[in-house]
């Protein structure tokens, strides 16, 4: 490389994060609160009033999601020379890269069983091309990622059981996987275990955010958990409470006077919540260094909220060390529409305990959910509702139903609104947040 174009590649590194801000620099305030901040590439990335700011500059995040089988050093190498120039030249500058438990630990007993130097290969690319790395993974078996096989062979009492009293499957969102109980301490136990090797692994590496497993619920289509883990954890949880409850029917089908008890909602909310956070602490411990907690929010169906989390409002109270809330549904997919009642509940519980909280979505789009033409409403809704932190595009590839990108990286019409207006996007984004400013919001 010669030192005209090494100079260039410097000036563009440099300033990848804020380049595209035609509207002008807007600056963190002088003596702001900060909500959290971590040291990344040499940058200091700051949370302040739901938004990030770079080395004191306000910076949107456009965020891709490559799914990728990471634990692949083939993968890994052709994601490096192939996808990576290419999703650069489109703008993104945070890209997640989803784990998947059943790729690194392939036995399921937390210990990770390929070389992660591929991986770290990937982040270093990432960071050298000016972009932020971020890691997710996905340790649960409803819509997601599946569960290594061997796991439920040494621990066939660690799937949950429905309200009918059958073993629960993935049967609602087509994946057939089994479900893990969030109750069963040898699932709880691996899950962690995997969870603080990764991060140990990558403790040498910068990353901005760590985002737990996908979409955090049970399931929507049936009533969980009436496991042998799940029936002992219900009654120290009265025990321990010391209020008044129903007890847990032991004959099947199960009472819809139980399921609809306002208690066992709580119960379920609460273990919910506790479930995500000890993951993250479990993440955060082994890696020893700051960095930014991000938690996927699924408001669906006002009809399956209760199956999938018992409660929303407890579930999202019981979050700890949490600094991004990740809304999915923030456009109603039965109603083709604003999902306000999303975006309010997360609101609310953010403001009544102060949590400080960045609220974005999780998949702002994807390649198979959303219309073209909905597009710019859906878009100029999250502007409006969020605390602009940033979008997330999922999946940033070109090959398959899933994937934001058509073969030879032609966009979908979704995406093709995204990357062709960027610009106009990021300047109504940059006003908003100067007039937020404005007004100390």
């Amino acid at each position: 490389m010669n030192i005209t174009k090494a100079l260039l590649f410097l000036f563009l590194t440099a300033f990848a994060f804020t380049a595209r801000a035609d509207s002008g620099d807007i600056l963190l305030p002088k003596g702001a609160k900060i909500a959290y901040q971590a040291k990344v590439n040499g940058k200091l990335c700051q949370l302040y009033k739901g938004r990030l700011y770079v080395d004191g500059k306000y910076t949107f995040l456009k965020t891709g999601k490559p799914l990728r089988n990471f634990g692949s050093k083939k993968e890994c190498e052709r994601f490096i020379a192939e996808d990576l120039p290419v999703i650069k030249e489109k703008g993104f500058n945070n890209l997640v890269l989803n784990c998947y438990w059943h790729q690194f630990d392939r036995d399921g007993d937390g210990t990770i069983d390929v070389d992660t130097v591929p991986l770290k290969a990937v982040i270093d690319k990432i960071n050298e091309l000016g972009m932020f790395a971020s890691i997710a993974v996905e340790t649960y078996g409803v819509g997601g990622g599946t569960i290594p096989k061997q796991f439920f062979k040494r621990f066939p009492d660690a799937i949950a059981m429905d309200s009918t009293g059958k073993k629960c499957i993935d049967d609602e969102y087509g994946k057939g996987t089994a479900v893990p109980s969030l109750f069963d301490k040898d699932y709880l136990k691996a899950t962690r275990l995997y969870l603080a090797n990764l991060a140990r692994a990558l403790s040498d590496k910068d990353i901005l955010n760590f985002e737990s497993t996908v979409e955090p619920q049970y399931i929507g289509n049936k009533t969980l958990d009436f496991s042998p883990a799940a029936r002992k954890a219900y009654k120290e949880y009265i025990k321990n409470n010391a209020i008044p409850a129903p007890e847990m029917p032991e004959e099947y089908p199960v009472s819809r006077e139980f399921l609809d008890s306002p208690v066992f909602g709580i119960f379920l909310a609460e273990n919910l919540g506790n479930w995500v956070s000890q993951d993250i602490k479990a993440f955060k411990d082994a890696y020893k260094k700051p960095v930014f907690a991000a938690v996927d929010y699924l408001d669906a169906l006002e009809e399956t909220m209760r199956n999938r989390m018992g409660n929303p409002e407890i579930f999202l109270a019981s979050l700890k060390d949490v600094q991004i809330i990740q809304v999915n549904w923030s456009w109603h997919l039965k109603t083709r529409s604003p999902n306000g009642k999303a975006y309010a509940r997360v609101k609310a519980v953010n403001r009544i305990l102060n949590r400080n909280w960045a609220i974005s979505e999780h998949m702002t789009l994807n390649g198979s959910d959303f219309r073209g033409a909905e597009t710019p409403a859906l878009l100029k809704n999250t502007i409006r509702s969020s605390t602009n932190y940033g979008w997330d595009f999922t999946d940033i590839f070109n090959k398959g139903r899933f994937c934001v990108y058509e073969n030879n990286w032609r966009p979908k019409d979704p995406m093709r609104e995204v990357d062709d207006n960027f610009e106009d996007y990021l300047a109504e984004i940059y006003d908003t947040v100067k007039a937020k400013s404005d007004k100390g919001q």
